[in-house]
């Protein structure tokens, strides 16, 4: 019996809410934006990304001459080491070694300074992202602006993805 009326009573409870449910969804405005792909996409993004790949070929062909280094070096010791002295071979090795850790720390710097860099671009691209989706949120009276790639949006409607628009006002400013 208690079983009964707490079913009557949940059926109740929907017809009232479900009205009231449907009455709010005209009004909400929900929209979705892939951050990933306005990066990717939009001029400024497009302009920092080549300019981190020239920065990468730049220094790309320093380590390429100190690789050539640190080969020439080992080539020398390999052919050379057997005619040289204790105390000359030593010394090789020694410079060998130290060239190995400049070429370990100039590939670190160089990774570490690319990585910054992008780091900063990014940021200062989403910055400017961010501004173009308040406007349009607030011109187009959405209540809620997911964003998709990092949100965790599983599924949603082509209609609410303003990633296109939102593309277009940023690269329309200045």
């Amino acid at each position: 019996m208690k079983k009964r009326k707490l079913i009557i009573y949940a059926v109740l409870l929907i017809f009232l809410i479900y009205p009231s449910i449907g009455f709010c969804a005209g009004k909400i405005r929900i929209a979705v934006v892939d951050l990933n792909r306005c990066i990717r996409e939009s001029l400024k993004g497009k302009r920092l990304y080549r300019k981190l790949e020239d920065k990468r070929d730049i220094l790309q062909k320093k380590l390429s001459q100190k690789e050539q280094e640190l080969k020439k070096l080992q080539d020398e010791l390999k052919t050379k080491g057997m005619m040289l002295s204790p105390e000359a071979l030593r010394k090789k090795r020694k410079l060998l070694a130290r060239k190995q850790q400049e070429y370990r720390f100039m590939l670190e710097d160089a990774q570490d300074e690319l990585k910054d860099e992008e780091t900063r671009g990014v940021q200062k691209l989403l910055a400017g992202i961010s501004q173009v989706i308040n406007r349009l949120a607030k011109k187009r009276g959405y209540i809620l602006v997911l964003e998709k790639s990092r949100g965790g949006v599983l599924y949603n409607i082509p209609k609410i993805d303003i990633t296109d628009e939102v593309i277009k006002e940023f690269d329309n400013l200045k």
